[in-house]
């Protein structure tokens, strides 16, 4: 957190008593300060660099530069889109975010449509993958919950696949 965040941040503390003033001011500091640090740097794609040693492909992801700035990534500022931009950067991570968003668009009408019980887990699991976004990586977190999204997420690709050619060979027929 800056300097003058934190003076801001002791003042509130100290004029009202309110804590909640105090961590309003320190959680702005935090939101503002930390994507600067993030952009700050020049963007190396750590895909590019499975040649190299762990620990400098971890120097050279988003998360990494927050870390060599003194922050703690997890506890200071925790969110979803650093993870991706570290490979397809910020341009890559909003075409990113449309795809997440046309493929939950997708599941929410075959749930409503087809009321396929497929497409009802997929909606649910990218809501809690859309609610979490700016907070952290809700889903790919932890192994289980990245296998399961990705079994449940093609097998409903692959019915949903099915049925597209039995309605267009259903409408063949006619």
């Amino acid at each position: 957190m800056s300097a003058s965040t934190a003076k801001m941040a002791e003042d509130a503390e100290s004029r009202s008593g309110s804590i909640g003033a105090a961590t309003f001011f320190r959680y702005e500091g935090a939101v503002r300060y930390a994507p600067l640090v993030v952009c700050g740097g020049f963007f190396v794609a750590t895909i590019l660099l499975f040649a190299d040693s762990e620990a400098t492909i971890e120097a050279n992801t988003y998360v990494g530069k927050i870390a060599a700035d003194g922050w703690e990534p997890g506890l200071m500022w925790s969110t979803f889109f650093v993870y991706p931009a570290a490979d397809i950067t910020f341009f890559g991570t909003i075409v990113l975010m449309f795809g997440i968003g046309f493929v939950w668009s997708l599941s929410w009408r075959d749930a409503i449509e087809r009321q396929d019980v497929l497409a009802i887990v997929v909606y649910f699991q990218l809501s809690i993958l859309v609610f979490y976004l700016s907070a952290n990586n809700q889903m790919f977190q932890g192994g289980e919950t990245t296998i399961g999204f990705v079994v449940v997420l093609f097998a409903w690709l692959a019915r949903r696949g099915g049925w597209r050619a039995r309605r267009r060979a259903a409408l063949g027929a006619r």
